[in-house]
């Protein structure tokens, strides 16, 4: 029952995703046509600087980027699609692979632990400020021992094989190293700052699914709100306003 719970969250994480593509990250930002638009990936030093881990036992970088059959740009549709809207601070992190079940599809990386709950502008749900709850996003960070488990066992034998001819280590020496999966201009998340998060409830687990990716999960400083696309604070009002 635990494990039908977690393949269930995870179809919900990528909830309504009619398209994945995953490419590696280099050291240094870069640049990729998609559709006739340039996106520009963040550094892996920027992603993993709040992580505590030394950048060099990064095994390797998987940055996805999303299409949702949803506007997630959309405040008002994005408020719709979850239960709950509320500013919140996260108090524990760390990744966690969902498995696909009986290792038939690659399994999926995210991060889960605590968040407190500080200010509800939106609920469906019975929740209120200062309650503090189990909370599960899409990628992180995870060691490549915990990566491929419930992997397909052809496709952990070709990735082993890949990084020992092009990194030169064991099988022994990968395992302690770690795998960043990441999605385009996602929030990282800081211990000392507060987000604006859409959630999504599951009573089964009882757990909040952040969801909407870089729209899902945004940085508050007083009243102001950062844009991860653009990099720049806006007026939290002028988003409040928008959730109903």
């Amino acid at each position: 029952m635990k494990k039908r719970i977690s393949i269930l969250l995870c179809i919900v994480i990528f909830g309504l995703i009619v398209a994945i593509i995953t490419v590696k990250i280099k050291s240094k930002s870069e640049n990729i046509e998609l559709d006739n638009k340039t996106i520009e990936f963040s550094s892996k030093e920027e992603i993993i600087r709040n992580e505590n881990i030394n950048p060099e036992d990064i095994l390797f970088s998987e940055m996805s980027i999303i299409e949702l059959i949803y506007d997630a740009s959309n405040v008002e549709a994005l408020t719709k699609e979850s239960d709950a809207v509320a500013i919140v601070k996260f108090i524990s992190k760390e990744g966690t692979n969902i498995s696909a079940e009986n290792g038939e599809r690659l399994s999926t990386v995210c991060t889960n632990g605590e968040i407190e709950i500080k200010t509800i502008y939106y609920n469906n749900v019975e929740l209120k400020e200062g309650d503090i709850v189990k909370y599960q996003r899409p990628n992180g960070v995870i060691k490549f021992s915990e990566y491929i488990k419930g992997q397909p066992k052809s496709h952990v034998d070709k990735l082993i094989k890949n990084i020992e001819n092009s990194k030169g280590l064991t099988k022994e020496e990968m395992m302690d190293k770690y795998v960043l999966s990441y999605s385009y201009n996602n929030a990282q998340i800081e211990f000392d700052k507060e987000y604006l998060a859409y959630m999504k409830y599951f009573k089964e687990s009882d757990t909040y699914i952040i969801i909407g990716f870089e729209y899902g999960l945004r940085e508050v400083n007083e009243d102001k709100i950062l844009n991860n696309e653009t990099k720049e604070y806006e007026n939290l009002e002028d988003i409040v306003n928008k959730i109903k």
